[in-house]
């Protein structure tokens, strides 16, 4: 656990979210969670926040769900996020960290994946009003 507590510490470091003023409640949407390391740092800031983490990589989303069930407000989602609902191609970096919906130079495979778009996610969430304010989006 110590290195996805690190890990997470150097994600909220370069995404600057140690500058956010997060309060109780707030909305985070995680897109490429990966195993949740964002998530383990932001659980232990013990504020009460829902985190909406997407993580398409079939791999990867196993350890994230068991990540979400320790943490209260965590939602893991098993879809790429993208611009239409459905089927993508989501091509595998594992070892470059770099898997994406876009071609990349180098990648191990392509795999089929579900993906929705944002604005379709957040209609079927009843738990997210309509006129809620999403605090972060981490892409």
């Amino acid at each position: 656990m110590r290195g996805v507590t690190h890990k997470g510490k150097e994600l909220a470091n370069c995404y600057g979210i140690g500058r956010l003023d997060l309060k109780a409640n707030d909305i985070v949407l995680e897109v490429g969670a990966n195993s949740g390391d964002l998530l383990i740092y932001l659980s232990d800031l013990n504020i009460p926040l829902t985190v909406h983490c997407f993580e398409p990589d079939p791999i990867a989303f196993e350890p994230l769900q068991l990540n979400c069930d320790t943490v209260d407000g965590a939602v893991a989602v098993n879809k790429a996020l993208g611009n239409t609902c459905g089927t993508a191609v989501l091509f595998l970096s594992t070892l470059g960290g770099d898997s994406s919906l876009s071609e990349p130079e180098n990648y191990d495979k392509e795999v089929s994946v579900d993906s929705i778009t944002l604005d379709s996610y957040l209609e079927q969430q009843s738990s997210i009003a309509s006129d809620a304010e999403i605090k972060l989006l981490k892409l």
